[in-house]
Formats: structure tokens, C-alpha cells, sequence
């Protein structure tokens, strides 16, 4: 017998509270666009309840320590008679209540939330919202996730980072004071911080402006933690914080160095650059106390910042600091955390990014979880392996088990464009060297194919035996390798992802296995693997060819990397930062060089996937091929230079709406910042290039 019920919103913007409306005509309906999947799947029979979802710190039945809790409010209930078919509007026989009941805890923020009753907590729900029960608050409260939730000991940062986000809103509007601020905490504490600014006249002086994400990440960026936590501190004693300030700063993502500014210099920004950022500031503040409305606001209020050159993933990684246990970072290795752990594909758009978070702590709600709130999440998505330990290698699936096949056609499907004989010589590469560099100017999809080739020479689509992690300069021997941990005791000996994965692939010896390592160059890589170097060759993958590591276990282990164990790397050969590769490690591996593609077979696949009209794409493809001539034809530049396609080609599934204005926004915010710094020293000339590629498109 089918259970599904539905908890649905019943707040319009425009139009606010439609409640008394549904009621009244016997009906539920969403107030978007265009219409929803998920109205398609309601079925003559399915329960369905109206909800309203926020967060409340006082009045509340049990002590909640004067932590934000969520709740949601049951408005009314009823059963659907039928539906529209429009995906927009179901018929309801709708039973009112004579006042609203709160379920606190496990709640939603989409607007259409589904539940199956195929846990004891959705069950739990259910029966409060339908058949009247009470909800088992203390059950909860002994709950370890609920009992652990709202404590701070884990990170002990947050209730500074909160408070100082708090004491930040005051300065909305004495941003100049602010401004003064900051350079006297700069002063005070000797701490580094990017504070000049470029302005319209060519001159270049302090800053005259700030905003609230790029005051916090002065100390949430690249520089060592005491330097963090005394500049911390002095801006902290200015603002009037009394929370200690932090000196652990775990699971926090930081912005790079160049890039703290979460706006450009004043020579180039919008008047109102500042002023949209301060908005989505106040309007995330405001959820905690507001209800369903403050959500429109901060979607609203999400999509206009995101208009800011440069912005991007940064916001969330600076909503994330203000109010750590209600948003989620969206820095890549979360992004790509994301992805991988749960299925979901984030995207940087407001409605978006809040059913994404109302998807997340859904999964965090489930009483297995081992992930249960955005810290936690952040802290997995940045340690290599992080659940390498909780999941018995008997449980991987076998070729039988239902994981689904993968071959070069799912690849070619899925959106590449590289010829299939040249795909299979990569894996025959693969195979024979059991290591392969990916190398290629920036968007030409390295990291997405180098994941996807380890799919084909598995034959089946497996994320359990491929890993990803990401070099970078500060990862070390003992972070790669193997190396000491501090743990209650004392120092422990700890494996890192290479000697874990190739553990896993060692019990498991007739599958292949594959580390994929992203941006191999960014970080030393011969200090990085160490001895392990000479075990990557693939004559050497057997047991006579052991060596013993500079941590060994005992004296007499000896360590080697089983045949079945494959590491893709990637290189992005654009980047000016990054030293050559070292000759040992060019002689261990395979190099590939991966091209742009806006070929035909690109129009095709964007035509297919993405309904764009072929006019359309046949001059998107004219405007990136004669950039990329241009590029190549420029001395200081060269075809390292080029602009990939994975720019202008979506995920498939992905919702671009209109076609041109989704292009203007991979121009203005991709593209254009990439090829300001290609012509750092020429701006005008990447101003030239920018508006090349928007020629004749219609934006």
C-alpha cells in the first residue's frame, strides 16, 4: 500500500501567505515559473500537510541552551483528490486545525518535501502530523545526532565566528568605521592582510569600502593559524566580541590569498557591488529568528550577489563562516564531497542552494549518519579518505551486485568529445604504464575525464573504488603516504589515501582500483610520494619489488603497490604559479594532452541535452575558437593558454533556462575573470577579448 506523504509551503513571493486560499477552494499549488517533478509524483490518496519551516531560540519546550532550533509548524492537513497534471496544482480535501503544531528537529526547507515512511523518524513524523500524536521530544534529545547537533566543542570556533558575524551586522551602514577597524587590528596584531585597492584614476591607496565576508576572510585565508587568531582577536576586541577568539580552525575552508576580496578593485566593480553583499549578509542573519519568508528574501538576495564579478563559490564559503550550522560551503572539494557522497550536483543559484542544504540535513537526520552537520561535512570533504575505516571491504559491491555497467559509449554520452580510438589508447596508456597525467589548458575537463576513464576500465560506474583527493603545496609525505596523527594517547601511526587505497585494492585483487590526484603539480609531488615514487612503476607493482618506508610499521615490513591499483593525474598547464613536473615523476607516468572541443559534436550534444539552437551554438563556438587563436597567437601567452570547453558545456540534466543569458554569465563570470589574469598587466585587452565573445548573441 502506498504511504507517501507530502509536506508542502504554502508562502508566494510575490503574493505571501496562501493558506486561507487553499482552503477555501480545495486546493494546493506552488507559486514558480514553471512546474515542479515532484507535483507529477503526487498521487489521489497521498497525505499532505502545509507546512512553514524556521528557526527559533526561545519558548520552547525543553532547554535548548539558547541555540537556533528548527521547527516546523503543521498549518493543515488533508488528502489529494487529484491532479492538474500541469506539475503546478493538486486538488485537496484539506482538514483544518484550530492552531498550528510544532515538530522541532528533523525538518525541511523545500518547498515540497517527500516522506517515506522507511525510518523510524519519518514514521515519527507522520503519526505526529496525521494522526495527532505527540512528537517524542526527549527521544530525540537522548538521540546521539540531536544530543550533539548544537554543541560547539567540536569546533570550538564557532560560537566566536557566529558572534562576530552578529557584531558585523552593525556596521551595515559605518562601513567606514569598519573600514578603520580593520586597519588598526592589521596594525595592532602584525598580522598580514590585503587591504589596497585600485581606483578609477590609476592610482592605488587603502581600501574605502569592505564588506562583511571580506572582513572575515582576512582571517580565513592562506597565512599561518596565529597569525589568524591574533588578527582575529584584535578585530574582534574592536567589534566588541566576547567569545574567545579561535586557535583551531578545523574544517573551516579558506579563500586563496589573491583572492579575499570578494568583489573586484574599485576601478572596475559596480556602485552596488558592496551593497548586494551586505544585503545577503543581513538577509542569512535574518533567518535565524524570521520564518518561510526570510528564505525568499535570502534567495532574492542570493541571486543578486551572485551578479558580483568574481564572487562565486566564495559566498557560501563566507555564509558558511557567519553561521556555520546553517549553510553549506560550496568550495570544490566540498562540491565535488558533495557529489560523490550523496548523489547531489550543487549549483551556485539561491532556490537551489537552499533545497541543496534542505537536502543535506535531510541525509544528516538519518540515525546512521555519520555526517551530521555542515562542519562535519566540510571537515570530510578536505580529509583525503575520510571514511575509509567505517565501511568493511567485504561490502564493496561485486559485478553482479547491481552497480551499473560504464563503458566508452556511457562516457561519449555523457558529454566527452574526445575521439573514441583516441579514448581507448588512453586506457591501453592506463593499463600499460598503470599511471596517466591528463594535462591541458583549464576547461578541457581533466579532472571529469580522468574519473570517468577509471569508470571505463572498470566497467562499471563504482565510486567505492575510486578516490579523489587534490595536491596542493602544503600536502606533505605523512599527509599522502603515511605519517603520525596526535591522537588521547599520544601519536599514532596512520596510513594516508595511497597506502589505504592500494590496501583496499589489495584485498580485493581481480578489480581494478584508481586514485585520481588533482592538480598533481601544485604541490611537491616528489616529496610528496618519497620512496613510494619507485614503487609506482608498473614492473615494480609485485611483492619481490617491497621496499621499506620511512615510517614502518616494524622493522621487518616491507610495502609495495598492488597491480590492480591505477592513479590518474591531472595538470592544468595554464597556471604560472606551478614549477615543471620532476623528471622522476614524468618517467613514472603516461601524459596525455587534452585539447578544447566546440566541434560539431559539441553542437550536437549541447542540441540534444540542452535544447539550444544550433545559430546560437555555431557562434558561441566561432567567438571561443577565435579567442583561442588569439591566445595562442599571443607571445606572452601560447595554446597552454586556451579556454577549455567544459565552460559553455552544462552537466547533462542540468537546467540552463535561457540558453543567451546563461552564456552572458559564463562570459561575465567565468571567462572574463580567467582572462583578466591571462592580461593582468593589459586590462583593457581583456576587456576586448570579453566583449569579442559576446558579439552578435543577443545579451
Amino acid at each position: 500500500m502506498r504511504e507517501t506523504c507530502w509536506f508542502v509551503g504554502a508562502v508566494w513571493t510575490p503574493g505571501g501567505e496562501q493558506l486561507h486560499r487553499f482552503l477555501q477552494e480545495g486546493i494546493w499549488e506552488h507559486g514558480f515559473a514553471e512546474g515542479k517533478p515532484l507535483v507529477h509524483e503526487m498521487q489521489i490518496g497521498d497525505r499532505i500537510a502545509i507546512k512553514a519551516t524556521y528557526v527559533r531560540r526561545r519558548g520552547l519546550p525543553f532547554d535548548n541552551q539558547g541555540k537556533p532550533v528548527s521547527v516546523m509548524a503543521i498549518k493543515a492537513v488533508g488528502r489529494i483528490t487529484g491532479n492538474e497534471g500541469d506539475g503546478k496544482r493538486v486538488r485537496v480535501a484539506w482538514e483544518s486545525l484550530s492552531a498550528p503544531r510544532e515538530w522541532y528537529f528533523y525538518t525541511a526547507r523545500p518547498t515540497i518535501w517527500r516522506v517515506e515512511p522507511t525510518k523510524e523518524m519519518r514514521r515519527q513524523l507522520i503519526d505526529f502530523a496525521f494522526e495527532g500524536k505527540d512528537q517524542p521530544i526527549e527521544k530525540f534529545l537522548k538521540d546521539p545526532f540531536w544530543g550533539t547537533r548544537y554543541r560547539t566543542d567540536r569546533f570550538s570556533w564557532i560560537p566566536f565566528y557566529e558572534e562576530f558575524a552578529t557584531r558585523l551586522l552593525d556596521y551595515r551602514d559605518r562601513r567606514t568605521e569598519l573600514v578603520q577597524h580593520l586597519f588598526r587590528a592589521v596594525e595592532e596584531s602584525g598580522s598580514p592582510a590585503v587591504t589596497t585597492d585600485q581606483f578609477s584614476d590609476g592610482s592605488t591607496g587603502p581600501m574605502k569600502d569592505v564588506c562583511p565576508f571580506t572582513l572575515m576572510g582576512m582571517f580565513n585565508r592562506g597565512i599561518k593559524p596565529e597569525n589568524r587568531t591574533r588578527l582575529a582577536a584584535a578585530l574582534a576586541k574592536r567589534l566588541g566580541v566576547a567569545a574567545a577568539p579561535p586557535t583551531t580552525f578545523e574544517a573551516i575552508p579558506l579563500v586563496n590569498n589573491q583572492g579575499t576580496w570578494f568583489y573586484g578593485y574599485q576601478k572596475g566593480r559596480k556602485a552596488d557591488d558592496l551593497d548586494r553583499l551586505w544585503d545577503v549578509f543581513a538577509a542569512a542573519l535574518s533567518l535565524d529568528e524570521q520564518t518561510d519568508e526570510a528564505t525568499d528574501a535570502f534567495v532574492a538576495a542570493f541571486d543578486r550577489a551572485q551578479a558580483v564579478r568574481g564572487v562565486s563559490s566564495n559566498l557560501t564559503m563566507g555564509l558558511f563562516w557567519c553561521r556555520p550550522l546553517r549553510f553549506c560551503p560550496l568550495d570544490t572539494n566540498t562540491r565535488q564531497f558533495i557529489s560523490q557522497q550523496y548523489g547531489l550536483e550543487p549549483r551556485l543559484e539561491g532556490q537551489s542552494y537552499v533545497e541543496l542544504m534542505g537536502q543535506l540535513e535531510e541525509r544528516f537526520a538519518e540515525p546512521d549518519a555519520t555526517i551530521r552537520s555542515f562542519p562535519d561535512l566540510s571537515l570530510a570533504a578536505w580529509t583525503p579518505n575520510p571514511h575509509a575505516d567505517e565501511t568493511p571491504l567485504t561490502d564493496a559491491p561485486t559485478p553482479n551486485s547491481g552497480v551499473p555497467s560504464y563503458t566508452l559509449d556511457h562516457l561519449r554520452d555523457e558529454g566527452c568529445f574526445v575521439s573514441t580510438e583516441r579514448l581507448a589508447g588512453m586506457l591501453e596508456l592506463l593499463r600499460a604504464k598503470k599511471n596517466l597525467v591528463l594535462q591541458g589548458p583549464p576547461g578541457t575537463g581533466k579532472t571529469w575525464l580522468g574519473k570517468r576513464l577509471g569508470y571505463v576500465l572498470m566497467g562499471e560506474r563504482d565510486p567505492s573504488r575510486i578516490l579523489s583527493i587534490q595536491f596542493h603545496p602544503s600536502v606533505t609525505y605523512e599527509d599522502f603516504v603515511r605519517g603520525y596523527r596526535p591522537e588521547p594517547r599520544g601519536l599514532a601511526l596512520v596510513d594516508g589515501p595511497l597506502l589505504q587505497h592500494a590496501s583496499r585494492a589489495a584485498e580485493d585483487s581481480e578489480r581494478p582500483y584508481v586514485l585520481v590526484i588533482e592538480e598533481i603539480n601544485r604541490g611537491n609531488p616528489a616529496q610528496i610520494f618519497g620512496e613510494a615514487l619507485t614503487l609506482l612503476e608498473g614492473d615494480k607493482r609485485r611483492p619481490e619489488e617491497a621496499l621499506r618506508l620511512s615510517h614502518a610499521r616494524t622493522a621487518e615490513e616491507r610495502v609495495h603497490l598492488p597491480p590492480n591499483l591505477f592513479i590518474i593525474g591531472t595538470m592544468n598547464v595554464a597556471d604560472r604559479s606551478l614549477a615543471l613536473v620532476d623528471l622522476a615523476l614524468r618517467r613514472r607516468f603516461a601524459f596525455v594532452d587534452l585539447e578544447p572541443h566546440v566541434g560539431q559534436e559539441w553542437i550536437d550534444w549541447m542540441r540534444s541535452h540542452h535544447a539550444s539552437s544550433e545559430p546560437l551554438l555555431t557562434l558561441v563556438r566561432e567567438r571561443l575558437t577565435e579567442l583561442n587563436r588569439n591566445i595562442e597567437e599571443a607571445k606572452e601567452l601560447g595554446p597552454q593558454f586556451r579556454v577549455g570547453h567544459s565552460y559553455v558545456t552544462p552537466a547533462a540534466g542540468a537546467l540552463i533556462g535561457d540558453p543567451v543569458a546563461w552564456y552572458s554569465r559564463v562570459v561575465r563570470h567565468e571567462i572574463a575573470p580567467l582572462l583578466e589574469e591571462y592580461w593582468f598587466d593589459n586590462p583593457a585587452r581583456a576587456r576586448e577579448e570579453t566583449e569579442k565573445l559576446l558579439q552578435g548573441i543577443g545579451t
